[in-house]
């Protein structure tokens, strides 16, 4: 029973597959959305994809996304945020469910305190208590 409990964590619907592949290129969509195709008359390479924002030459051009959206943000102020790979999203689905199903159990206590020590830094904690202790 434990294994076939297990074992469903890595079971997909086809509902959850086509939901999280549509979202698989939104972020490469909404990127491309601020660039256009090659101008023949211009001599620019066919190649490339050229950012609609930029007014002055050279006008910026590139094949890759990540590099167009770094190109947004420090030139034209505008940011597109990354979304989550089909692979990243399932992995954090998974943890999510396996915390749930630790928490249920109540075994959660010794995940609960390495997160806290990761993310509270002692020394600063110290230093907040001398101070509060002091005045």
């Amino acid at each position: 029973m434990a294994s076939e409990a297990d074992s469903s964590l890595f079971e997909h619907s086809a509902t959850q597959d086509s939901t999280q592949s549509r979202t698989r290129g939104r972020s490469a969509h909404t990127t491309w959305i601020h660039s256009r195709t090659a101008r023949e008359e211009d001599g620019e390479d066919s190649k490339l994809r050229y950012c609609i924002h930029c007014t002055t030459m050279p006008i910026y051009g590139t094949i890759v996304t990540t590099n167009m959206r770094a190109h947004l943000q420090t030139k034209h102020a505008i940011i597109i945020e990354r979304e989550p790979g089909l692979i990243q999203a399932t992995t954090v689905q998974q943890l999510q469910q396996l915390y749930l199903r630790a928490d249920l159990s109540g075994q959660t206590e010794e995940i609960n305190a390495q997160v806290f020590r990761k993310y509270l830094n002692q020394d600063t904690i110290n230093e907040a208590l001398v101070s509060l202790i002091v005045i």
